[in-house]
């Protein structure tokens, strides 16, 4: 297994952080032409992450394995909705688990994405760089949220 690894803080309690990178995902994931339209997130194990497109097709990114406010998310992610003709889904599962813990300045967020053994270097490459590319967006949204 290949665990991409990130820790960060947000200055927000950490129902509010959890919130944030949940309910109100479409807030700060980016959005670019030709990419993912208005994501949801359904907030109980056993619902979805998905998004839909901008003619109402709706893709599932992934499955909540773990819903604890606050305190953690678990998702089962589906890769290659977006690299595969017809944005057919491929059998390329990881895992996703994001942590919330208090911090001095607000939730230390603890972020391992595992992909399975045999995983190609180009996924494992967009893999990372999503989320070196999202989380800087989920820091400033945390960030906005904070009463002058």
């Amino acid at each position: 297994m290949t665990q991409i690894r990130k820790t960060l803080t947000v200055p927000l309690p950490p129902d509010a952080a959890f919130r944030l990178f949940t309910r109100d995902i479409n807030t700060w994931w980016p959005k670019k032409p030709g990419g993912p339209g208005t994501l949801h997130m359904d907030g109980h194990v056993g619902g979805q992450l998905s998004d839909t497109g901008a003619k109402g097709t709706r893709r599932r990114w992934g499955t909540i394995t773990r819903w604890d406010p606050g305190q953690a998310l678990g998702i089962a992610w589906t890769h290659g909705h977006n690299d595969t003709p017809n944005d057919e889904p491929v059998s390329i599962n990881s895992v996703l688990l994001v942590t919330f813990t208090p911090a001095d300045t607000g939730t230390r967020v603890d972020l391992t994405h595992t992909l399975p053994n045999g995983t190609t270097q180009a996924t494992l490459g967009t893999t990372a760089t999503l989320w070196a590319t999202s989380l800087p967006h989920y820091i400033r949204q945390g960030r906005a949220r904070v009463p002058a």
